[in-house]
């Protein structure tokens, strides 16, 4: 591991060629320690910032990490751990030395300075809440789109050139990767099945390829997007499929749940599984809701798991994308479903025609649902066929496909 202690000598020797930098371990910012798991190495070779971004993107991450990138700092506590390990360089003042990148740019937008890369990509300082700027900066002073850390000996930012040339800081977020658990009942559980589908998706989305996936094992029915039901359900996947760090404002996907208010607001109920259909909040069942949620901010009529780092809920938008938890039940019986006569086209919630609608006619069409032909035979053409469901999806993606469905007698 490489820490400047001794900022001013740590310069000089590695920046100025006297020796040559020792080989580096990453430093892990721990969890236990207020940190946020992520791992962080100093890149002392001096380049532009493309050619940074290029060596953080193949260096050789930890074991169980993915992708590095030049660092990007969204807190003052991130910054004053980045602060104590990599102190800033003597050599970043004027017309001086190197200073440290960090992955920022404001190129395409002069003044709205955004992430470049990791989970933070695309989200601007102002999204994020957080920037550090040194006095008087940024200024643009000579075109300037790009930004480092240390400036003058601080902990301050400044805007500067992008040709550099400066070293960097790569930093490494773990990898999510799927799981696929039982919960058993000898453990107090109920025997179903739980699987991290770690594909970022729409609710709508989510819920068609949860009831698509094939997994998990025999004798066990169609999956579907997560419903949780009681406090000891929500530990057992606390425990096995932690809060993603990414599940915070403006930041990057969250973890499904299937809940939705869309059909009346405020009242918060089961869209799939054995309790599909049942409203659970404010009254009716079990709910982890995180402080001062759901506030259906900006319509938000569905709910994601796991509110920045907690294991609580929150309403969010069903436009947006994320990950989700798929969940099985033992099929002890064959059971259809049936779509009620006046919501066939948009047969679950939230309202709208979705791919789940034309999930449920394309069902019916095979016998594992039960639409009413008279509702949902789109082309009249006396049953329900594929052609029904494919038109039914086309009306959901916006084709112009009009859904006339004959009227029953």
């Amino acid at each position: 591991m490489i820490t400047f202690r001794n900022a001013t000598a740590a310069a000089f020797l590695f920046l100025c060629g006297w020796i040559k930098p020792a080989a580096a371990e990453p430093v892990l910012w721990p969890s236990a320690e207020g940190g946020n798991d992520h791992y962080y190495d100093i890149d002392l070779t001096s380049r532009s910032l493309a050619d940074a971004r290029v060596a953080a993107a193949t260096a050789e991450p930890p074991e169980g990490y993915g992708e590095g990138h030049v660092v990007t700092i969204t807190s003052a506590a991130e910054q004053a751990f980045l602060a104590a390990e990599f102190p800033p360089l003597e050599t970043c003042a004027p017309f001086n030395g190197p200073c440290i990148w960090i992955d920022l740019s404001d190129e395409q937008s002069e003044g709205n300075f955004v992430w470049l890369d990791g989970p933070e990509a695309g989200l601007s300082l102002q999204q994020i809440g957080y920037s550090n700027w040194a006095a008087g900066e940024p200024n643009n002073s000579s075109n300037e789109d790009c930004a480092i850390y240390g400036w003058n000996a601080t902990t301050g930012w400044n805007d500067v050139g992008c040709a550099g040339p400066n070293v960097s800081i790569i930093e490494w977020e773990p990898v999510v990767a799927p799981k696929l658990v039982l919960w058993p009942s000898s453990e107090g559980g109920n025997d179903h099945y739980y699987y991290l589908d770690v594909v970022a998706r729409t609710f709508a989305e989510a819920r068609t390829a949860a009831s698509m996936n094939e997994l998990p094992a025999q004798g066990y029915g169609e999956g579907h997007v997560v419903t949780i039901t009681s406090a000891e359900e929500q530990a057992f996947l606390a425990e096995e499929f932690p809060p993603l760090e990414t599940c915070r404002p403006f930041q990057g996907p969250c973890i499904w749940i299937a809940a939705s208010d869309a059909e009346t607001e405020g009242q918060f109920q089961w869209l799939d599984g054995p309790e599909a259909g049942s409203t659970f909040w404010p009254e009716g069942g079990y709910s982890n809701w995180f402080p001062a949620e759901p506030n259906n901010s900006a319509e938000e009529d569905c709910v994601v798991y796991g509110w920045t780092d907690t294991a609580q809920w929150n309403d969010v938008s069903c436009g947006g994308t994320s990950m989700s938890l798929v969940e099985w039940e033992f099929a002890t019986t064959t059971t259809t479903t049936t779509i009620p006569l006046d919501t066939c086209g948009d047969a679950v919630p939230p309202a709208g025609v979705t791919a789940s609608d034309a999930l449920y006619v394309l069902r019916s069409a095979v016998g594992s649902a039960q639409c009413e032909p008279c509702v949902c035979d789109v082309d009249d053409s006396g049953t329900l066929t594929a052609t029904d469901s494919l038109r039914t999806l086309r009306n959901a993606v916006g084709q112009n496909v009009q859904l006339q469905c004959p009227s029953c007698d």
